[in-house]
């Protein structure tokens, strides 16, 4: 994570099936029976994500599990529908709300659909509701009205234009080269996610590389369809010196093409996969950004729950942030796969080391 993308369309990944992971015991009661308790009160708490089976919102549900097991004393539902479907997402959030949980996290995509659901949610929990993964409003200037005050999620301009820079130095292009880069928005969306990633590439071209020729182009969600529109655009230009997309298929296509045909440009991925781990392995990816998604979740329960006994949530926005990836450092997405809590736990002290964690102002979210 526009009026019309998503995150599920941004990465491209086919949901399969619904899953809800609920901790302790179920919610029940009406919307009204909602009420913050102190510090040892064991509330209800809902995080729902945006679609159930992408690896990206599983990380995110697997975080917000875990913090649910780490404090033990929170009745926390961890939710997502089978697939990217707005109205099929709000309908869910307004079953939930019935049930009556102290609290809720939600994903309002794309957030100028989700005016009413996210004022009916502020009005029925006294404003315990907290956006993440996603903007209350597909601009700065739309946040503010939000009803939704606090967003938790990943800079999305700032940490692509963090990757560019990095594929730039690392690949050691010069900023007096002439060539060609190609960058990609895997859909043609004018705000929202993809956007905001692009405009994030640019930033950095037109800083470090002033004399590059750029070619922006509109690869694809779907993966195959992805490749087949990387082919094309690196067949027109097979001298480019550097290619990035957007989205996670970008980087496979762009490694797999590379790797088939030899091609020489420095290569920046969003997103781990495992053939953006391998490429940083073989030297065929230069570098990969990742959003701290696992960390995501784990922030917004705990600071659900930390709301739910009656501690006040920040307004603005909680930036978790994204993890850069090179050669030098490939060995660390062992620990980030296998042992998620160990990798996050320096962020995780850092953001809560002082209680709930502060609040940038929420136009960190686009810039």
């Amino acid at each position: 994570m526009s009026t019309k993308s998503s995150r599920m369309r941004s990465l491209a990944l086919v949901a399969l099936g619904a899953v809800t992971l609920p901790l302790g015991l179920a919610a029940c009661g009406d919307a009204g029976s909602a009420q913050s308790g102190g510090p040892g009160h064991k509330p209800t708490v809902v995080v729902a994500a945006l679609q159930a089976a992408a690896k990206y919102y599983q990380e995110e549900m697997d975080g917000a599990k875990a913090f649910g097991v780490e404090d033990g004393n929170v009745n926390l539902t961890v939710t997502a529908p089978p697939s990217y479907d707005s109205g099929v997402a709000q309908k869910q959030i307004r079953d939930l709300l019935a049930t009556g949980p102290d609290a809720i996290g939600i994903t309002p995509q794309p957030p100028d659909l989700w005016g009413r659901t996210m004022k009916d949610a502020v009005s029925r929990l006294d404003g315990k509701v907290i956006s993440f993964s996603e903007r209350t409003a597909s601009t700065e200037n739309g946040a503010k009205d939000a009803a939704v005050k606090t967003t938790v999620g990943y800079n999305d301009r700032g940490q692509a234009r963090t990757l560019l820079e990095q594929t730039i130095k690392v690949g050691n292009i010069p900023a007096s080269s002439t060539g060609k880069v190609l960058l990609a928005g895997c859909t043609a969306d004018q705000t929202g996610t993809v956007a905001l990633r692009l405009q994030g590439f640019q930033d950095a071209v037109k800083e470090l590389l002033p004399q590059a020729q750029v070619v922006t182009l509109v690869s694809a969600p779907d993966v195959k369809e992805n490749q087949d529109r990387w082919s094309s655009a690196l067949t027109a230009h097979p001298d480019a010196v550097l290619a990035a997309g957007t989205c996670e298929p970008d980087g496979q296509s762009l490694y797999r093409l590379k790797k088939e045909r030899g091609y020489n440009f420095a290569l920046g991925a969003m997103e781990l996969t495992p053939e953006s781990i391998s490429g940083l392995r073989d030297g065929l990816t230069t570098a990969v950004q990742s959003a701290n998604t696992w960390l995501m979740g784990y922030t917004t329960a705990r600071m659900l729950t930390m709301a739910a006994r009656g501690e006040k949530l920040p307004a603005g926005f909680v930036a978790t942030g994204g993890t850069l990836f090179t050669k030098d450092n490939v060995n660390d997405t062992e620990v980030r796969e296998t042992d998620p809590a160990k990798f996050y736990k320096p962020l995780v002290d850092k953001l809560f080391a002082n209680g709930m964690p502060k609040a940038a102002p929420v136009a960190d979210a686009w810039n």
